[in-house]
C-alpha cells in the first residue's frame, strides 16, 4: 500500500487498509482516534460525503467493531434497501 504524497487525499479504501494493518498493534480506542484522524485529514479537502461514502465508513467501522461478516452483509442490505425506498418515494 501506497500512502499519499504531496496533496493527495487518501480514500476511505487506504484508510481501511491502514486500520486493518493496525489492527494487531493498537487496542480498539486507538483505533478509534487513528481512524477519526485520517478521516478528518481526508475529509479537508472533500467535506461533503455521498451516501455510498458514509456507508462505507459504517461498515468499516462495524467490522472494526467486531461484528461478523453475516452481520456486515444485512447492515449492507438493509441500508440499500432503505436508500432505494427513500429514492422511490421522492
Amino acid at each position: 500500500m501506497s500512502l499519499p504524497k504531496g496533496g493527495d487525499i487518501m480514500d476511505q479504501e487506504q484508510v481501511n487498509q491502514v486500520m486493518y494493518q493496525m489492527a494487531d498493534i493498537l487496542d480498539n480506542s486507538q483505533l478509534m482516534q487513528l481512524k477519526k484522524v485520517l478521516e478528518d485529514l481526508s475529509s479537508e479537502e472533500n467535506p461533503e460525503d455521498d451516501s455510498k461514502e458514509l456507508l462505507e465508513r459504517f461498515i468499516a467501522t462495524k467490522k472494526l467493531e467486531g461484528r461478523s461478516d453475516r452481520t456486515l452483509i444485512y447492515y449492507r442490505k438493509t441500508i440499500e434497501k432503505m436508500k432505494c425506498t427513500n429514492h422511490h418515494n421522492r
